[in-house]
C-alpha cells in the first residue's frame, strides 16, 4: 500500500491519540508445523472448530477428537467425518475411567463435569439452561494404549475447568507430546478447578515450558479484566519426547 494512503488512513486515529495496528495472524498454525506434528488429540472438541483449523494447518496429520455431549458429537462427525484421517470418540477425558454427571448448558460452550461458581455467573452471564447427562470418562493413557499414533503429538484441551484431571490421566501420553495447547484460568470459574499456577506446575514437571498465550478469552463482565487465556506449551529442548 502506498505510504501516502497509509498516512491518510491512520491520520484520524492519530488525531484521537490512537494507533491503528495491523491484526497479527494466529501464530499457532506455524508453531504446529514447525514442531512437525503428526497426530492431534483434540480433547473437548465441541462441534469441530479446532479440528477444522488443525486440518488446515496440518493437511496430513491424524486428528482424534473427544466430545461427550451427544448433540455436539453428532455435529462434530457431520463436520469432520468425511476426513479420512479424522476419528471422533464420544467420551470425556479425565484422571480415571468412570461414568459421571456432566453439566450441559444450552447455547454455550461452557458445559463441564464441574459445577459453575458464582464468579462464572458474574463474569460471563447468560450461560443458558443447565441440564445434566451421564457421560463416559476415560484417561487418555488408557485410550492411547489401544490406538496407534505417529509422533510427535499435539494435545489440545478445552474442557472448562477439568484440565488438570485430563493431564493427570495422560502422563504417558504427554511423554510423546511436543506441544500442548489448553485453556487456563486465573480465577475459579468452576468448583475445584486447577488455576494457571497448578496447570503450569503439572506441565513443567512433565518437561514442558510455556511459550506464551495465543489468545485471551473475553473480558469478565464483573471486572473488565481477562481471566482466561489459551496457553501454548512446548517440550523443553533438554527433555526429549519418548518414542
Amino acid at each position: 500500500m502506498n505510504s501516502l494512503i497509509k498516512k491518510a488512513i491512520k491520520a484520524p486515529f492519530n488525531a484521537l491519540g490512537m494507533e491503528l495496528l495491523r491484526r497479527q495472524p494466529d501464530p499457532l498454525p506455524g508453531i504446529m508445523r514447525k514442531c512437525g506434528i503428526q497426530t492431534v488429540l483434540d480433547v473437548g472438541a465441541h462441534v469441530g472448530e479446532f479440528a477444522g483449523e488443525a486440518r488446515k494447518a496440518l493437511p496430513n496429520a491424524a486428528i482424534f477428537s473427544f466430545e461427550p455431549i451427544p448433540e455436539c458429537f453428532t455435529e462434530l462427525v457431520a463436520n469432520m467425518g468425511r476426513d479420512p484421517k479424522f476419528k471422533a470418540f464420544q467420551l470425556a477425558c479425565g484422571q480415571k475411567s468412570e461414568t459421571t454427571q456432566f453439566r450441559r448448558f444450552d447455547g454455550t460452550a461452557r458445559s463441564s463435569v464441574l459445577p459453575m461458581t458464582g464468579l462464572m455467573e458474574a463474569s460471563f452471564p447468560g450461560s443458558g439452561l443447565e441440564t445434566q447427562i451421564k457421560v463416559e470418562v476415560r484417561p487418555l493413557d488408557a485410550w492411547a494404549a489401544e490406538i496407534r499414533m505417529s509422533d510427535p503429538i499435539m494435545l489440545k484441551i478445552d474442557v472448562q475447568g477439568f484440565e488438570a484431571q485430563v493431564l493427570r490421566g495422560a502422563t504417558r501420553t504427554l511423554e510423546r507430546c511436543a506441544l500442548v495447547y489448553l485453556e487456563v484460568s486465573v480465577i475459579e470459574l468452576y468448583e475445584g478447578q486447577a488455576l494457571l499456577p497448578e496447570i503450569d506446575a503439572i506441565l513443567t514437571g512433565a518437561g514442558f515450558s510455556m511459550m506464551g498465550f495465543s489468545g485471551m478469552l473475553p473480558r469478565s463482565a464483573a471486572t473488565g479484566l481477562y481471566v482466561q487465556a489459551d496457553a501454548v506449551y512446548r517440550r523443553s529442548p533438554a527433555v526429549k519426547a519418548k518414542p
